[in-house]
C-alpha cells in the first residue's frame, strides 16, 4: 500500500462488492479523454437476473464510446447529455432485438473532470448518488430520482406524515432511469472541485451507511485521509459489516483533485474494473486561467489589403442604397400580427409516479441536492494529434 503522505498517492480509486446478490449488476468505468480530462461513469443495472448487468454494461459502453469520439470542440454538459441519449438508444436497440429484455434499465451517473482547475460537469439519471467530500463534510450534489425523495417533499410541505412516507409501498421505486425510452428526469450541472476535495460516485448499495454531512461515510473518508484505496476499501468493508439481509451490489469511484498532482497523476486500474483505453487529445490552454482556448487563427491580411477591401465594400453599399431608394415601392398597410398564445399553465405540483420498482433497495436519504457552483466550464478544442494511452 502506498504511503498516504507520499506525493505518489493516487488521486483515483474504484471498488465493487456483490453483497448478498448472485451477480454484480453495477458497472464502474474510468477513461482518459485527454491529458487533462477524465471521464468517470457508474451504472446500476435493473431488470432481474442477467438483464440488469446487460443494461448497465450496454449503457456504460455506449456512453463512453460517444464521449471518446465526440468530445472535441463540445461543451462538456452538451457532450454528456448527447452521450446519455446514445446510451439510451443502445438499450432500445437491444430491447428491440431481444423482446425478453423489455423492462430492463439502469441508473447512470457520469462526470467529466478537468484536472488542472478542477472544473467538472456531470449528468445523472436515477438514484445513484454523487457526493463532494470537503472539509470533513459530505454533500450530495445530484438530484435523487427516487420516489422517496418526492415523499420527503410532501412531508416537508405538511401533506403527509413521516410515518406515512416511511410505509409507502412505492417508496423504494425510482422516478427516472435509462430504459431505451423517454427519460423522465435528467440532471446536468457543472461546478469546480476545490483542491484536495473528493468526488464520490456510488451505487445506492452504499446508502446502507449514513450519508448525512457528518455521518458514517464522512467519518470513514476523514479517517483514511489521503489514501483513496484505503477509503474505498473501508467503505465497502463497513457496508459488509452491517450484515444487511439482501444487501445490494455496492460500487464506488473516488477521485481527488490535487493541484500538485493534477498534471502527473495517472488514472490507475484496480481489480476487475471496466475500463476503456482512449486516445489522448492535446489541449490548448491559457496558462493563467486554465480555460480552453480555440486554435490559433490564420494571420490577417496586410493593412493595404484591408483598406482596399473596406473601400470597395463602402462603395458597393452606397450604390445599393441609391438603387433601393429609387425603386422602393409605395408603403403598404401591414396586417396586425397575432398576439402570442398564452403560456401553458404551470405544471401540477402532484408527485410523479415512479417508473421502476426496486424492492430490495434501501430507502435513499432524501435531502435537497446541493447546487453546484457555475464557473466557466472549459470547451474542448478539436485535437491536432493523438497517441494511444492505456488507463
Amino acid at each position: 500500500m502506498l504511503n498516504p503522505s507520499s506525493s505518489e498517492t493516487p488521486n483515483f480509486s474504484q471498488r465493487q462488492s456483490v453483497g448478498a446478490r448472485d451477480e454484480q449488476q453495477d458497472v464502474v468505468w474510468n477513461q482518459n479523454v485527454s491529458d487533462t480530462l477524465r471521464l468517470y461513469v457508474l451504472a446500476d443495472g435493473m431488470g432481474g437476473h442477467r438483464n440488469g448487468s446487460l443494461a448497465s454494461q450496454t449503457a456504460a459502453q455506449a456512453f463512453a464510446a460517444h464521449i471518446d469520439s465526440h468530445i472535441s470542440g463540445t461543451h462538456p454538459e452538451s457532450a454528456l447529455k448527447a452521450a446519455l441519449y446514445q446510451a439510451n438508444n443502445a438499450l432500445a436497440r437491444v430491447i428491440k432485438a431481444r423482446p425478453d429484455t423489455e423492462g430492463m434499465g439502469t441508473t447512470l451517473v457520469a462526470v467529466l473532470l478537468h484536472l488542472p482547475d478542477g472544473a467538472y460537469s456531470f449528468v445523472s439519471v436515477g438514484d445513484s448518488p454523487l457526493y463532494v467530500f470537503e472539509n470533513g463534510r459530505l454533500r450530495r450534489i445530484n438530484e435523487n430520482h427516487a420516489f422517496a425523495a418526492d415523499l420527503e417533499k410532501l412531508v416537508s410541505a405538511g401533506q403527509m406524515s413521516r410515518e406515512e412516507a416511511a410505509q409507502h409501498p412505492a417508496r423504494h421505486a425510482i422516478t427516472s432511469a435509462v430504459m431505451g425510452k423517454d427519460i423522465p428526469r435528467i440532471d446536468v450541472r457543472s461546478g469546480v472541485l476545490p483542491p484536495d476535495a473528493l468526488l464520490l460516485l456510488a451505487s445506492d448499495g452504499l446508502q446502507t451507511l449514513d450519508d448525512a454531512p457528518d455521518g458514517d461515510i464522512a467519518a470513514l473518508l476523514a479517517q483514511q485521509g489521503r489514501d483513496l484505496d484505503g477509503c474505498t476499501r473501508a467503505l465497502l468493508d463497513a457496508v459488509a459489516a452491517r450484515g444487511r439481509e439482501g444487501q445490494d451490489n455496492t460500487s464506488v469511484i473516488l477521485v481527488r483533485r490535487s493541484e500538485h498532482e493534477a498534471h502527473t497523476a495517472p488514472v490507475r486500474k484496480v481489480a476487475n474494473p471496466t475500463t476503456l483505453n482512449s486516445q489522448r487529445r492535446p489541449s490548448v490552454l491559457n496558462p493563467d486561467s486554465g480555460l480552453m482556448l480555440p486554435p490559433p487563427q490564420k494571420p490577417k491580411s496586410s493593412v493595404f489589403g484591408v483598406a482596399l477591401l473596406a473601400g470597395m465594400a463602402v462603395a458597393g453599399i452606397a450604390g445599393l442604397l441609391v438603387l433601393a431608394l429609387y425603386f422602393r415601392p409605395p408603403p403598404q398597410q401591414q396586417p396586425e400580427q397575432a398576439k402570442p398564445a398564452a403560456s401553458a399553465a404551470a405544471a401540477s405540483s402532484a408527485v410523479s409516479a415512479p417508473v421502476l420498482p426496486t424492492p430490495d433497495a434501501s430507502p435513499a436519504a432524501s435531502r435537497p441536492a446541493a447546487p453546484a457552483s457555475a464557473p466557466a466550464v472549459p470547451v474542448l478544442p478539436a485535437s491536432a494529434a493523438s497517441s494511444e494511452s492505456a488507463l
